[in-house]
């Protein structure tokens, strides 16, 4: 007889596979998936790159003939038929008595769909919930889905005396610190950057992880559309969509040859509208964005409640005069706007994480 120690074995493999395409299953959630009889496992699945396969389809399509008591999965499966089948009429097709889950979706009418299908069709549906990494990525995925914007994370490097730039180094955090960035980058699927910072560093926005190929799109606000030289060789190059309020046709004409350009009008405080840029990028299949720089950028979007979550690299080094922008005003705001995390330790550097 299936044990409750059982169900928590193959409940704990469906959550650890459904890490494998962790955020690489835009714009699904990665979910996984465990065939089962008799005790013994028949085949596994995960959802595929870009979303297809979902992970019900997979594991029930290896398991061929053989038949199938119990399916594991690490979400409730779908009701729906979109791009995919729907996963409770392959369910009921293979003929399965029992669907364990751990995980609901966000939207209660797909739950309440998928528990009416499952049980209309007498197989039983049980949820067992187990503390696992991927659950935060499922909660990020659902806050996206519901809200119709991005989960956003905004990521800053500053002095021990809080300033942002040095007038002498393009970088003054550690090599630790710069992998942790590119980490952070992966777990992204999409990265935004102000004007300045990309006028400043003409930086190259990729996932620079031995082994990984891993392409974000890349956003940039500029409001007036005013660009360096060497900035439009640079844009030619990373081609990233641009945030605009600009009415000059001569200047929208010219950036388009290198890049997508979206008009974007502004509030009443002449800023450009912050969560109408979310909207756009959510519409363009981002459900991770990454806010890389800089300060006024990010402020901005601290102001408008935007931010879920925000990394700050706190390095022991001090700037004194060879100090840029300030950013002691937005530390002391995410220390009463946000929850926190203990810091912890990378060499001389100190990573805080702020999220609400």
């Amino acid at each position: 007889m299936p044990t409750e120690k059982n169900n928590l074995y193959f409940v704990y493999l469906a959550n650890k596979l459904s890490l494998i395409n962790q955020f690489l299953s835009f714009p699904n959630p990665s979910v996984g998936a465990v065939s089962v009889s008799k005790n013994q496992i028949l085949s596994t699945g995960i959802t595929g790159l870009n979303g297809s396969p979902h992970a019900e389809y997979e594991s029930i399509k290896n398991t061929k003939n053989k038949k199938v008591e119990k399916l594991y999965v690490s979400l409730i499966p779908c009701a729906h038929k979109g791009k995919n089948p729907s996963c409770t009429k392959i369910i009921k097709k293979k003929k399965i008595k029992k669907v364990i889950y751990s995980f609901d979706d966000y939207d209660v009418r797909v739950i309440n769909r998928a528990k009416y299908d499952l049980k209309k069709n007498k197989i039983t549906i049980s949820k067992i919930s187990i503390n696992n990494p991927c659950f935060n990525e499922i909660k990020n995925y659902n806050y996206s889905k519901k809200n119709e914007l991005p989960y956003i994370t905004a990521k800053l490097a500053i002095s021990s005396d809080y300033f942002a730039k040095n007038k002498n180094k393009k970088y003054f955090t550690n090599k630790k610190a710069l992998k942790f960035a590119h980490l952070v980058r992966y777990k992204n699927d999409s990265i935004l950057v102000g004007k300045n910072t990309f006028e400043d560093d003409l930086p190259l926005l990729n996932c620079r992880i031995k082994g990984i190929k891993k392409k974000n799109k890349i956003f940039l606000i500029n409001q007036k559309l005013k660009f360096s030289k060497n900035a439009y060789k640079h844009l030619a190059k990373i081609k990233p969509y641009i945030f605009h309020s600009s009415r000059n046709n001569h200047l929208i004409k010219k950036i388009k040859l290198y890049c997508n350009l979206i008009y974007i009008p502004c509030g009443l405080n002449k800023n450009i509208d912050t969560k109408l840029i979310c909207k756009k990028i959510f519409k363009l299949n981002c459900r991770k964005l990454l806010i890389e720089g800089g300060l006024k950028t990010q402020e901005l979007f601290l102001k408008n409640n935007l931010l879920n979550e925000f990394l700050i690299v706190k390095s022991d080094k001090k700037f004194s005069k060879k100090g840029m922008i300030k950013a002691l005003k937005l530390f002391k705001n995410l220390k009463t706007k946000f929850k926190s995390e203990k810091p912890f330790r990378l060499d001389d550097n100190n990573i805080f994480r702020y999220f609400s």
